[in-house]
């Protein structure tokens, strides 16, 4: 950082967001925030897509980072607008996964996560692209995006409801066919989940792409054959021990760029539920994000 020229930093809090108080937030950022390094700003989001305003805003304003402090989701609308810009994106996770932020080894403290924006330490990452629309850790079809439009009506955030609604609708819910084209090869499948992976994991250290690495140019698509119930808990333990890909029913393919077919028209962009389509044309955007890691 030069030295007598205080970077411009935009807070942007999700009063909602996932779980915790998150009322004492202003306080410790006023309290532990290098005052000699930034000068600073704090905002609300007061609906869905504001952070994505407030971001933009903040970027066209020339500020030099802009901080979600929030979950994926918050952390997809302030990251999505920065995409292309030199306006770093930054997260103090308050959310219920927080998948980006445990790739990018961020501290879940909150007094630490601010330390650590105090190190400035910027780091250029790939995002990803689905139907136009950018991603920045994960998009999934299939179960995955079943449960992600299922939570958003929930009405009660955090872990604990997110894994009531797994097993809740496990039994309810029927495999999808799909056709996936990626490196010149076709595969029509039965899935029961297809989830393509910019960073590694979903969230809570649920590692559903072992290999993936967020500034490497290629998406990894970990495609999940329907399993039995006995094998349910061997497939949780895999995905939180990071060795999914040695289960039977999970096979993962790598590439800058894939066409995925869908029977149905509901998919997930970071969590956040979305309609895309039944065809999915989905590529990398190399190194257009800058992240404070």
């Amino acid at each position: 950082m030069e030295e007598g020229h205080k970077k411009r930093v935009r807070f942007i809090i999700n009063p909602i967001s996932g779980i915790g108080r998150k009322n004492k937030i202003q306080g410790q950022i006023d309290k532990y925030l290098d005052h000699t390094k930034f000068d600073y700003d704090i905002v609300y989001t007061e609906g869905p897509k504001h952070a994505n305003e407030l971001s933009k805003e903040a970027s066209d304003a020339g500020f030099d980072v802009v901080v979600a402090v929030g979950g994926d989701g918050s952390a997809h609308e302030v990251g999505s607008s920065l995409i292309g810009t030199n306006t770093s994106l930054a997260i103090i996770p308050a959310g219920s996964g927080n998948g980006l932020a445990r790739y990018l080894k961020l501290p879940m403290n909150h007094k630490k996560a601010i330390e650590r924006i105090n190190q400035y330490n910027v780091k250029r990452i790939d995002t990803g692209i689905i139907n136009g629309e950018p991603f920045l850790s994960t998009t999934g079809m299939g179960f995955d995006a079943f449960i992600a439009w299922k939570f958003a009506l929930f009405g009660s955030r955090g872990l604990f409801s997110y894994v009531w609604l797994i097993f809740q609708e496990y039994f309810r819910y029927k495999p999808k066919e799909y056709k996936i084209e990626v490196n010149g090869e076709v595969i029509d499948t039965k899935a029961f989940v297809v989830i393509c992976g910019n960073s590694n994991q979903w969230g809570n250290n649920a590692i559903i792409a072992p290999r993936a690495e967020i500034d490497d140019g290629i998406l990894d698509l970990a495609v999940c054959k329907p399993f039995p119930f006995y094998a349910v808990f061997v497939m949780a333990s895999l995905l939180m021990a990071g060795s999914i890909e040695e289960s039977p029913y999970m096979t993962i393919y790598r590439g800058a760029e894939m066409k995925i077919t869908q029977t149905t028209v509901l998919a997930h962009v970071d969590g956040e539920p979305v309609r895309l389509g039944r065809e999915l044309n989905i590529s990398v955007n190399p190194l257009s994000l800058n992240v404070l890691v």
